[in-house]
């Protein structure tokens, strides 16, 4: 009778058990439906952000990480954010600028089709609203590439190194420099300045320094669209802390040129110059920085001199330099 009551009690319990499992099973079932029914209509809300100018925003979508802040506000219904997905140094940082007026359609990821919709609720000068949302890809909504523009990870091109640019800050005033170079400048007749220039160029462009010096004066004129919140937050995902002292936008942006031309200049009989000049908010690092010296008639650059904002660096150690502002990325990876 013992062991009867024994069997009993077992196939009782393997019932409840067996049973226990197939109500998990069907409420687990019941998840993935709802779940799947959500994603086939493209919307997932994850409820409101509010974002400020620091990049303390943080939140996750479809498995991944981000953080959201604002770079501007136009008016109550117009704004501009950074959308950055974790990890910072291998995905782009996004600018978006929303509208009340109509969603926003995003891929961090870049790709063509919207993963994310962003919605500006409401607006002030110190903080957004907005609303984010999941987009499920099978549905092939086009991003809304007009409203977002990529500020990180895409490298510098080699645009002409006599390109202007505006300095990062308006508030600061230019040091004078008062430095002078040891060349003169010369007229040359209109007829013969064009060939000689030509020819000044071709020797240049194909010697190593001068690449580099275009490199920079690319990475210079990106500077006016560094901000400190973009700064700030490049700085931390780079170096793991928030920058101080010497380190913070203010004095970075003092000291780190943000504009590089260059002007031929007779020298000899044989021998014309490309000097180089920066201009910054301070006096030294405003004024000649380079010298490549060229020689006509053999073909050839004869020397080189760096001082002002390159002083007691080379050539090499410029080019080591701008690599590594090309593995920080984006507009600030001169500051930082």
């Amino acid at each position: 009778m013992a062991q009867e009551n024994k069997n009993k009690k077992a196939a009782r319990f393997r019932f409840d058990f067996i049973t226990i499992i197939l109500i998990a099973l069907v409420i687990v079932l019941v998840a993935l439906m709802a779940y799947y029914s959500v994603s086939k209509t493209g919307v997932t809300s994850i409820g409101l952000l509010k974002l400020t100018y620091n990049p303390n925003a943080t939140f996750s979508l479809n498995g991944g990480a981000y953080i959201a802040y604002v770079y501007k506000v136009s008016n109550s219904s117009s704004a501009s954010i950074y959308l950055e997905k974790e990890p910072i140094l291998l995905n782009p940082i996004l600018q978006i600028n929303i509208s009340s007026s109509s969603a926003v359609f995003v891929n961090p990821s870049m790709g063509n089709y919207a993963s994310m919709e962003i919605k500006l609720i409401s607006a002030s000068s110190s903080a957004v609203d907005v609303s984010v949302s999941s987009v499920s890809p099978s549905l092939s909504i086009p991003v809304s590439s007009s409203d977002i523009q990529v500020l990180q990870h895409v490298y510098v091109s080699h645009a002409a190194v006599n390109s202007t640019s505006t300095k990062p800050s308006s508030n600061s005033s230019i040091a004078k420099n008062t430095s002078s170079t040891s060349t003169t400048t010369t007229t040359i007749a209109k007829s013969s300045a064009n060939t000689t220039k030509e020819g000044i160029m071709a020797i240049a462009e194909n010697y190593s320094l001068f690449k580099t010096l275009q490199d920079y004066a690319s990475a210079y004129s990106n500077l006016s669209r560094c901000t400190p919140a973009l700064y700030n937050s490049t700085y931390l995902l780079y170096t793991g802390s928030y920058p101080s002292g010497a380190s913070t936008y203010y004095n970075a942006s003092a000291m780190s040129p943000y504009n590089l031309t260059y002007s031929i200049r007779y020298v000899n009989s044989t021998t014309y110059s490309l000097v180089f000049n920066t201009i910054s908010d301070s006096s030294l690092t405003t004024g000649t920085a380079a010298l490549i010296y060229v020689d006509l008639p053999g073909n050839a650059v004869s020397g080189y001199k760096l001082e002002g904002a390159y002083t007691g660096l080379t050539p090499s150690a410029l080019a080591s330099t701008y690599t590594n502002y090309t593995k920080i990325g984006g507009y600030c990876s001169v500051l930082v």
